[in-house]
């Protein structure tokens, strides 16, 4: 599956806001959890790495980067209830950065490293 990135949440990358840059993203994240209390809700912490390709465009040109990120995490998860649904709110603390592949586009470049706080709602089912 490919997501193309909003322009308006170009928070994270804040040198290519606002300059036509197009970015498109498929990548595959790994989450490993440890679970402190109660397996099925409660407290929880852990890791999770990813590898994402971003096809960046610009001005009718494009070219292909692949980067590397790994974060940790905390997070609470609630299951509103006895099903297995269930909401996971968490913070992670996260490092990105660019592996191979080239992202400058028309003299432009495309700055994807990243660290810092990434806050997130998970939504999930458990069978």
């Amino acid at each position: 599956m490919q997501i193309r990135i909003p322009e308006d949440m170009f928070d994270e990358y804040p040198d290519a806001e606002g300059k036509g840059w197009k970015v498109d993203v498929k990548g595959v994240k790994l989450f490993f959890d440890y679970r402190f209390s109660n397996p099925d809700e409660g407290l929880t912490s852990g890791l999770y790495l990813s590898y994402e390709e971003m096809e960046l465009q610009r001005s009718g040109s494009s070219s292909t980067m692949w980067q590397l990120g790994e974060a940790l995490r905390v997070g609470y998860v609630w299951r509103p209830s006895d099903g297995g649904f269930y909401f996971m709110p968490a913070l992670a603390f996260l490092n990105s950065h660019r592996v191979s592949g080239n992202n400058e586009v028309r003299g432009e470049k495309f700055d994807a490293d990243f660290t810092g706080f990434q806050p997130s709602i998970n939504l999930g089912y458990s069978f």
